[in-house]
């Protein structure tokens, strides 16, 4: 194992690479409780140890300790001022974007995307305003909504079973010998 480059230490005090405890923490939610990759216990605030040698690389310092600080912030328990959470937003606002625009962003969008359809489904049929409306054809009008609610359930049902195809871990297939 390499040493600990920026070491940070968590109230369970546990040492962690800084770089590498804030990727950890960025891969997950920021809302979530985080855990402590050795004893799974929660995360409440980092505490740094820096070495002399890491404090005078100002540029890398400064972005782990806003990283830090940040995490304490959200973390410790305490509440936190809506002013602060505000100045906040541009850094969580490009993290969120880097996250979605990474590999491991597209189940988020994907849900998302299901989410607005689902929004938008909810609102056609409620809506007054039809391609074919309820006032003037009775039940036949009824029959636009329930064909927008039908294609809605298909394309989400296929999502769900194509993302159920590539989670799901499948046994391996024995080889068959060729001749």
């Amino acid at each position: 194992m390499d040493p600990i480059a920026f070491g940070v230490e968590t109230n369970c005090r546990h040492r962690f690479c800084a770089q590498c405890f804030c990727l950890h923490w960025r891969r997950t939610l920021y809302g979530r409780q985080i855990t402590c990759p050795i004893c799974r216990g929660h995360v409440r605030f980092l505490k740094k140890h820096f070495s002399p040698a890491e404090m005078e690389q100002t540029d890398v310092r400064r972005t782990l300790e806003g990283d830090i600080d940040l995490f304490n912030r959200w973390h410790s328990g305490r509440p936190v001022p809506i002013l602060r959470r505000l100045r906040d937003l541009p850094i969580m606002f490009t993290d969120a974007l880097r996250f979605v625009f990474s590999g491991d962003g597209t189940p988020f969008l994907i849900h998302s995307r299901l989410v607005l359809l689902g929004l938008c489904v909810v609102l056609y049929v409620l809506s007054p305003f039809d391609v074919i409306p309820e006032g003037v054809a009775g039940l036949f009008g009824l029959l636009d909504d329930l064909v927008v609610l039908l294609i809605f359930g298909i394309h989400a049902f296929a999502v769900y079973r194509s993302g159920l195809a590539r989670f799901v871990q499948r046994p391996a297939q024995p080889q068959q010998p060729t001749r």
